[in-house]
């Protein structure tokens, strides 16, 4: 039972028909693994990129609610000057009557200027404490104790 000698390589062939061959192969899980890892990562970079526009239509939200309570507050303040000046002239209009140098026709006008004004003052308040009530919610404060934070916010974001 002796010994062999070793085999030279002559080329690509070897003496006394032997084979070589390379195989080489990829586990099947390893790469379905990889592909749920990249899967779950695009669904996690989704998810941020979700509460990231639901964070920004929320900060929209109470931005459009504070700009209508400021403009709100601007027409309230200006509609009590109006209110104010119709009051004055309703006065002057009554003292001109007093003395005999004006008709109850213009008295009558003058006050239904100034309810009307009044009117219009009462809604714009109305209007005023409801944009409160609803900067507050979307900030997520209760609008009658601010200090007081809501955990369920009540406002729904409109679908854009």
């Amino acid at each position: 039972g002796g010994s062999q000698e070793p085999q030279e390589w002559s080329g690509a062939t070897i003496d006394q028909d032997y084979k070589m061959a390379i195989s080489a192969s990829m586990p099947a899980l390893l790469r379905k693994e990889r592909g749920k890892l990249n899967l779950t990562q695009l669904k996690l970079l989704e998810n941020r990129l979700a509460q990231k526009d639901t964070e920004r239509k929320v900060a929209n939200k109470l931005r459009q609610f504070a700009n209508e309570w400021n403009n709100l507050e601007d027409q309230l303040r200006r509609q009590r000057e109006l209110v104010s000046n119709y009051y004055d002239l309703l006065e002057a209009e009554r003292e001109k009557f007093g003395i005999g140098e004006s008709d109850l026709l213009l008295v009558n006008l003058r006050l239904q200027q100034w309810v009307d004004s009044r009117q219009k003052e009462v809604a714009l308040e109305a209007k005023l404490y409801k944009a409160r009530c609803y900067t507050f919610w979307s900030a997520g404060f209760s609008p009658f104790y601010p200090q007081l934070r809501i955990s369920d916010p009540v406002l729904e974001l409109e679908s854009d």
